[in-house]
């Protein structure tokens, strides 16, 4: 940045130098006009004047000599002896006068113009030799920072396979002589800013960051929408990768904002479903068009599944904000079927070298098959996303959160007329064995990520079942009560705790907590907040009745 005002100050200063110069060599040419050609011209004029003065001085005596019967003759003759002497005398010191003037004068402007002029030359070579100076710095500083920014995009291989194939394409444009000279050094500068806070906003997701992930994502959504605005010189093919390049990362940023919707308190209803349909549609286009960028790109299929992944998890999420309705229970239904198929094909185009990926994919393959509710399907994918990377924290969660699920069918808790603390559990004996299997698996979820709020409110959900199935009842509270402090401190106030709360209180017999809990979940649109209401309603009547 300081090579710029370098730069600038130096061109400023070398134009000043030049309009100076210009200004001196016009100043000079309007000086020898008047000393050249005016002065001489004037001093021509003074003598014919002096001699029309003296001639006519002449004219007139003789003509009063001859009134007065001078002798003309004489007086011509004395005239004339007198005059030109005065003139010659008059013209030889104007001449010399001149000529020593003249040549005073041209050696002095030649001296001085002379010096300043070599002073001005030799000021302006030092200008332009600070010039080539700081343009081979900039350009230097331009190929380092261009470098730079393509390490910080390959540097994202484990994550995200589509910045590593923008590492590729624009190390691609280099090698091939493509002029990044065009570049504003500040365009590449802030591309190099922008990556660092779109990685930082993925973290952010991840760590359970969310307010701040959201901030982030609606300040990128905006800084890449005006890089995109912006007229980058180039060749077509320059220009089209940049286009690509920011349609994309908008894209994430939207996706992002909106994800985190879903796990925020009090950010459901920010949710913009045509937000996510427009980041279905660019991956879509995306996927399409890939190929032809760059068949030769090695890792071609991995940047394949990594779209097939997004388009698939950005349809889930779009059908966990929607709520089933008549008029929309086909396209849910549509939409579930197409996020599976899409998850499909991202665990069959992963390359078995990117087991984090992998992971990845099955995982969500699995969450897809969950929706379409086959439990089974879902289970052996989490299973199998385990095996590939068993520090995938997500998957630990997701294989006791299908236990649970199961434990809650069989026993009729998703779907009930009674209170958990009235009901008659069935089959404790296998069913203590499943959620001690689920209580490790949500243990292990905690260990490996974290920040991650899941595994602690599941492990509330665990130890409350655990309690209702007459399971170490004081020591489950005691676990139970343990967790949620945790959150507590976390500061987390996402649905998933505020049911594990309500469902704790509600099955040790704290209806009134319950109660209050239940009324606290909003913007939930869920209708197992206005069903569980009615049984509190119902239950502290008859309290009421009964004291």
């Amino acid at each position: 940045m300081n090579n710029k005002q370098e730069k600038l100050d130096a061109v400023n200063k070398l134009e000043s130098m030049k309009e100076l110069q210009k200004d001196f060599n016009l100043k000079k040419a309007k000086n020898n006009t008047i000393m050249l050609d005016t002065i001489p011209k004037l001093v021509c004029f003074a003598m014919v004047a002096i001699v029309f003065i003296q001639v006519v001085g002449a004219i007139v005596l003789m003509i009063i000599g001859k009134k007065n019967n001078i002798n003309l003759a004489d007086l011509f003759s004395q005239i004339v002896q007198g005059d030109i002497v005065t003139i010659g005398v008059s013209v030889i010191g104007i001449a010399v006068s001149v000529w020593v003037g003249l040549n005073i004068y041209l050696s002095l402007s030649k001296e001085e113009s002379e010096k300043l002029i070599q002073k001005m030359e030799l000021e302006i070579a030092s200008i332009e030799k600070c010039l080539n100076n700081v343009e081979s710095t900039i350009k230097y500083q331009k190929g380092v920072m261009w470098q730079e920014f393509i390490n910080l995009l390959d540097s994202q291989r484990n994550e995200n396979m589509l910045s590593t194939y923008f590492a590729y394409q624009f190390g691609r444009l280099i090698y091939e002589k493509e002029n990044i000279d065009n570049l504003n050094i500040l365009l590449i500068h802030n591309l190099m800013q922008y990556e660092n806070e779109y990685i930082s906003m993925t973290r952010m997701y991840e760590n359970g960051e969310k307010k701040s992930c959201y901030s982030q994502s609606e300040r990128l959504i905006k800084k890449y929408e005006d890089l995109l605005n912006e007229n980058i010189e180039g060749s077509d093919f320059w220009q089209k990768t940049f286009s690509f390049y920011f349609n994309l990362h908008i894209a994430d940023a939207k996706f992002y904002r909106n994800a985190v919707c879903l796990r925020l308190g009090g950010f459901r209803n920010k949710f913009r479903i045509k937000q996510m349909e427009e980041v279905c549609v660019e991956y879509e286009k995306v996927f399409e068009d890939i190929s032809d960028t760059a068949p030769e790109y090695k890792d071609i299929n991995s940047a394949k599944a990594y779209i097939k992944n997004t388009i698939g998890y950005t349809l889930d999420l779009i059908n966990q904000y929607e709520v089933v309705t008549d008029e929309n229970r086909d396209k849910n239904a549509e939409r579930r079927k197409s996020a599976n198929k899409h998850m499909h094909e991202a665990v069959n185009l992963i390359e078995d070298q990117f087991v984090e990926k992998k992971a990845r994919y099955l995982r969500n393959l699995g969450l897809t098959y969950e929706r379409l509710g086959d439990m089974d399907k879902a289970y052996n994918a989490y299973v199998k996303s385990i095996k590939e990377d068993m520090s995938d924290y997500k998957s630990w969660t997701t294989c006791g959160s299908i236990i649970l699920k199961k434990f809650e069918k069989e026993q009729g808790i998703a779907r009930r007329d009674k209170l958990l603390s009235e009901m008659h559990m069935l089959e404790p004996e296998i069913w203590k064995t499943e959620l001690l299997k689920a209580k490790t698996q949500f243990e292990m979820s905690a260990s490996e990520g974290k920040g991650f709020e899941d595994p602690y409110y599941k492990l509330i959900q665990v130890y409350t079942y655990l309690y209702m199935l007459g399971n170490e009842q004081s020591e489950a509270k005691k676990d139970a009560k343990k967790y949620m402090n945790i959150l507590e401190m976390m500061e987390y106030t996402g649905g998933g705790s505020m049911y594990a709360y309500r469902n704790y209180y509600e099955a040790i017999g704290d209806i009134k907590m319950a109660s209050k809990i239940n009324g606290q979940i909003k913007a939930t649109q869920n209708n197992d907040v206005e069903h569980m209401s009615k049984l509190y309603l119902d239950k502290t009547k008859n309290d009421e009745k009964e004291e």
